[in-house]
């Protein structure tokens, strides 16, 4: 019994760990309808639930959004500076509307009066080329080797050929 208790852990655990949060995925169905006023206390609810960081970056941008909509300018400049702090090269949505991409350029650029500048990327740091390097040298290095290890395909008897 306890085998197919385990058994069955163990093929649902991947299902549970993928499992969206119903407070968040209501709160998008409720900003999808526009139906603001229900957005916030599901994202409030959403926000005491254990979520993925996919899921928590979510609630911080709609968070930030619907501040913005509701005219908060200091809590959306906040909240998207949270989301920037999370995802330094998150950039809204095209066709975003223009008071909530005002709070959001107002985010970015208390950013960079704060000094705080977005990680170059992956493929501008050195030690990335070097591995790449390595890898393409030591993958040069195994075919070679292994190509010259061969023994002959056939055995030809004591006759030696040229």
């Amino acid at each position: 019994m306890r085998a197919l208790a385990l058994a069955t852990l163990i093929i649902t655990a991947p299902t549970l760990a993928s499992a969206r949060s119903i407070s968040l995925a209501q709160a998008e169905n409720a900003y999808a309808a526009l139906d603001f006023d229900q957005v916030m206390p599901l994202l409030a609810r959403a926000g005491k639930e254990t979520l993925t960081p996919a899921e928590e970056q979510r609630r911080r941008e709609l968070t930030a959004v619907m501040h913005a909509i509701y005219e908060r300018p200091v809590l959306a400049r906040n909240g998207f500076l949270e989301v920037l702090a999370h995802e330094p090269r998150y950039q809204l949505p095209e066709g975003s509307a223009p008071k909530i991409r005002m709070a959001f350029e107002d985010a970015v650029s208390a950013r960079d009066a704060m000094g705080i500048r977005p990680p170059p990327p992956v493929t501008r740091q050195w030690w990335f080329w070097a591995g790449v390097g390595a890898l393409v040298v030591g993958s040069i290095i195994a075919v070679g080797v292994s190509a010259g290890n061969r023994e002959p395909d056939h055995d030809y008897g004591p006759f030696a050929l040229p």
